[in-house]
């Protein structure tokens, strides 16, 4: 027992930064003879260089790959194999990958064998999640991770937590990231790992209404996901779908005037004729002295007005008709707006809410060659630390009441302000 101790205090001093997946394997469980616990111990006090490795110099880690190797091999000697052993070969093999001596879908087809044979177990989808992660698989090793998380029933270690952590920094996720990292600020950032840490805070900027923001820095536009785009920002707390034929013009924070988000709908039509549906999201800090409402009700002074209260993404709103049968007194039958209202409080990690994966936009560099490019990597900013107003207007006509409705009822049920 003295030996297995040992490679446990090994393993709490190799492991470390995102690399943390060894902790899934349990040690006790693997043969307990000197060749055994030598190799892995040989193997361990190796790993971090192994995954932090430099291609461009492989032969100066030549000796640290071949630990995983030897080790790899003696697992594969074994006839009848547990599931600690199965768990330590893709660990290694994963590891053998980084050093271009097997291929990716060699590591693929260890972790489904293992995954089928084991289907009830969790441990491979840590290890392999990680893997893809590194692997520039971020989302796909999200995926596992998650798969993990949901079947130890949200019980996880901290190890886990930094894996998980690193694994949203690779998707530019970092308020995601800190809150996975101190486990929802339950953990003193004293006691989390501190090459994530500084990584996290190194991306992430406190907002404020006396700086000038782009849109850039403001706006970020997700990948798309159950059909859906979805146009976020963590400044204002807000997480909103649209389609990729949408179109959508923006305006950032600041002390003078609103951010906003102006989205057309151009998915109907009415006689085979385009018809567009609008729909304004406005965003005004409880700082900046200007009232939305009274001036679309003073503008729609016309029309006649219903109001109600209702919850919609989880807040309470106040929703507001406009009809007025004088106004698109053609096909589309007269006019029909709304207009939702909400002051929505921040929250610790409101922001964190909001976050969705995100790929910075490549750009033409400014030098003679046209075929560089760059990335632009814009701060994340943390939520604006005062309330909200929340306004959402929508110019629709009578002909499109149902079309409207629905697409209002979908947006909604996908929308996120935190």
């Amino acid at each position: 027992m003295k030996k297995i101790y040992a490679l446990i205090l090994i393993v709490s001093i190799a492991v470390s930064g995102a690399f943390s997946n060894p902790y899934a394997i349990d040690y006790s469980k693997l043969p307990q003879d000197e060749e055994c616990m030598q190799l892995v111990d040989d193997f361990l006090s190796s790993y971090n260089y192994i995954c932090q490795y430099n291609f461009d110099h492989l032969e100066d880690y030549k000796n640290y790959f071949l630990t995983a190797e030897t080790l790899y091999n003696y697992l594969c000697k074994i006839k009848k194999p547990n599931y600690d052993e199965e768990l330590l070969k893709l660990l290694t093999l994963r590891c053998i990958y980084n050093s271009d001596q097997v291929q990716f879908k060699e590591v693929e087809k260890l972790f489904k064998k293992i995954n089928k044979k084991y289907s009830k177990n969790a441990e491979h989808h840590w290890i392999y999640g990680n893997f893809l992660v590194t692997c520039g698989k971020a989302e796909s090793g999200q995926e596992e991770l998650n798969t993990y998380l949901k079947m130890k029933d949200y019980y996880v270690s901290q190890y886990w937590m930094s894996d998980y952590a690193y694994s949203l920094t690779m998707t530019f996720q970092y308020l995601k990231a800190y809150y996975a990292l101190t486990n929802g600020g339950q953990i003193d950032e004293a006691d989390v790992d501190p090459w994530i840490l500084r990584i996290i805070k190194e991306n992430i900027e406190e907002s404020s209404l006396d700086k000038e923001y782009t849109n850039e820095q403001v706006w970020r536009l997700s990948g798309e996901k159950d059909g859906y785009y979805y146009l976020y920002s963590t400044a204002l707390g807000v997480s909103f779908p649209v389609k990729g034929s949408w179109e959508i013009s923006l305006q950032p924070i600041s002390k003078e005037k609103p951010a906003f988000a102006n989205i057309t709908v151009d998915d109907f039509k009415i006689k085979n004729n385009p018809v567009n549906i609008t729909v304004l999201l406005l965003f005004v800090p409880q700082s900046v002295d200007y009232n939305f409402s009274e001036d679309v009700i003073a503008f729609n002074s016309s029309s006649s007005r219903v109001e109600e209260d209702i919850v919609l993404a989880n807040q309470n709103f106040k929703k507001i008709t406009f009809e007025n049968p004088d106004i698109y007194n053609d096909a589309r039958k007269g006019f029909r707006s709304f207009l939702y209202i909400a002051d929505i409080v921040p929250e610790k990690f409101s922001g964190a809410k909001c976050e969705h994966p995100f790929y910075p936009t490549a750009k033409k560099s400014q030098s003679s060659n046209d075929s560089v490019v760059y990335y632009s990597f814009p701060h994340t900013l943390t939520r604006l630390n005062e309330p909200v107003r929340v306004y959402v207007l929508v110019d629709s006509c009578a002909a499109l009441s149902k079309e409207t409705d629905k697409l209002m009822e979908d947006l909604f049920a996908h929308a996120v302000f935190k």
